[in-house]
This record gives C-alpha cells, structure tokens and sequence, in this order.
C-alpha cells in the first residue's frame, strides 16, 4: 500500500505558485503601509518582533485575538487577513452637517478672527471713523 503525502503542503504550494498572499504578505503589506517596524508593530500588540517576523515568514499564524487586533489596527476585515474575504473600500466620514444655529455661530467666529486679523480697517467697524 503506497502512502500519499498530505494535501495540505501540496495546497499552500499551488496558492503561493497562482500568486495568491498568503496570510504573512497580508500581514507585511499592511505594516508597510503604516510605516511600521516589526519591533513596533509588535509593541503595539504585546509581542516580539520575532514573533511578527515568523508571521510574515508564513512560519506560525497570529493567535485569534491577535489577527482580531491585527484587523482593527490594519482597519481591514479578518477574513481578508486570511485571505478568504475581499477587502473593504475603506468608507469615507460622512460630511458634518450644522444646524442654523450652528452656522451662525461658526459665520460668527470667522468674522471675528477675519477682523482681528485686520485690526486698522474701519470698513468693518461702522462705528469707528
């Protein structure tokens, strides 16, 4: 009886080939892109940069809690971390909205600065000759 090998290495290999990223590129791509070490991205979540070095590596995965806050960090989704879920377009803040009120106040603030920055000219001071 002839033993086959696992699917498992086979599978990763065929990923990798096909040029998909792998969890680590994911994980190094992101960092990259916030302009972290792997010494601070560590730090920022209680761990080595021996240990970010192995996730790049492919040679361990984060712990669940860990890509939980590798997601909220990167402000992607897990699943796109693990390569089974596309990212996100990240959404942009609505726009603020003021009350009338609110306008008048911020119309008001502008005046008064747009003034003291203009101390000597008497078109904005009716009262002054």
């Amino acid at each position: 009886m002839t033993r086959r090998k696992p699917l498992q290495p086979r599978l990763q290999k065929t990923r990798k080939e096909a040029g998909a990223m792998t969890v680590g590129a994911r994980i190094a791509q992101k960092r990259k892109e916030l302009g972290l070490s792997q010494e601070a991205l560590g730090e920022k979540l209680c761990v080595s940069r021996q240990a970010i070095y192995k996730w790049e590596a492919d040679a361990a995965l984060p712990e669940i809690e860990k890509l939980v806050a590798l997601s909220r960090l990167f402000e992607v989704p897990v699943g796109w971390l693990l390569g089974v879920e596309e990212a996100q377009p990240r959404q942009t803040e609505p726009e603020q909205t003021f009350s009338p009120k609110e306008w008048e106040i911020i119309d008001r603030l502008t005046r008064s600065q747009e003034l003291a920055s203009h101390p000597g000219d008497s078109r904005d001071y009716p009262h002054r000759s």
